[in-house]
């Protein structure tokens, strides 16, 4: 079982919602910086990702996934964070 399997197995009911709200936030970041993302350096669509986190109060998210984020973003590509939103928004 990974780190992160055992971290989740270990919440509590306030942990789950808590995290829920987060993974819910990190995704409308996340298709709200799509929206412009296309085409453009993904050194900036990381920068304006990491900001706009902050400024929702979610902490530093590690580089690889920033890249990653940013490089889906980039290539048109939708990323899903939270799979209670997959679906693309309207």
């Amino acid at each position: 079982m990974s780190e992160q399997d055992r971290n989740l197995a270990e919440m509590d009911q306030d942990d789950v919602e808590r995290h829920s709200v987060v993974q819910a936030v990190i995704q409308q970041v996340i298709d709200e910086t799509s929206l412009s993302a296309e085409g453009r350096d993904p050194r900036e669509v990381q920068a304006e990702l990491t900001a706009a986190l902050a400024q929702r109060g979610i902490g530093e998210q590690p580089p690889r996934w920033l890249e990653t984020v940013a490089e889906r973003l980039v290539n048109g590509h939708r990323y899903v964070e939270d799979p209670h939103r997959a679906d693309p928004p309207a």
